[in-house]
């Protein structure tokens, strides 16, 4: 894969389209944390799409597959707040990676993928085609195709922030409208 210690690296996946893998998704997951070692820093995508009223940084489910629910379920994943399109980070860089996505948007200039990216950081495609790559929207958006400004949920969405790590306790109620 070419992948080395310390470093970041967004992770899209398909856990059937590898094949079988002994201890499933995790197995995955722990491999590439054990590449990346503990100066590196893994990123997944984790969005809920719209499906969600609620969301929950901590609970909600990734609808993005074995691998990234396996991630975000670790001890140590930090999860981003945007309720559609929130990623996970693990590692030395998370937290800085993942904060403020409710003001920055999702998959635009300055998410949470495309600091990732301007610290030197890589995209892997694991058993998966460009169609899943969501760096892709991030050049469109700097290349001015507004087609993806309005990436909202169908309803207004409670974000239920209770992050032991920011040691926070509060409730938003967003529309998302107008973020990306």
């Amino acid at each position: 894969m070419g992948l080395r210690a310390g470093d970041r690296v967004m992770v899209h996946s398909s856990l059937s389209s590898i094949g079988h893998v002994e201890g499933g998704a995790p197995t995955v997951v722990q491999a590439l944390l054990d590449v990346l070692g503990p100066s590196g820093t893994l990123m997944v995508p984790t969005f809920t799409h719209s499906s969600c009223e609620y969301f929950d940084p901590l609970l909600s489910p990734s609808l993005n597959g074995m691998i990234t629910e396996a991630a975000r379920s670790l001890p140590g994943a930090v999860r981003s707040l945007h309720p559609t399109h929130a990623v996970t980070a693990i590692g030395p860089d998370a937290e800085e990676l993942v904060e403020d996505d409710l003001d920055r948007g999702a998959l635009g200039r300055d998410c949470a993928l495309d600091r990732l990216i301007k610290k030197g950081g890589y995209v892997l495609l694991l058993g998966v085609d460009h169609r899943a790559n969501s760096s892709i929207h991030i050049g469109e958006d700097y290349a001015g195709d507004d087609r993806r400004k309005s990436i909202s949920p169908e309803h207004p969405t409670v974000v239920v922030l209770n992050h032991p790590q920011r040691g926070e306790e509060e409730v938003i109620l967003t529309e998302m409208m107008g973020h990306t």
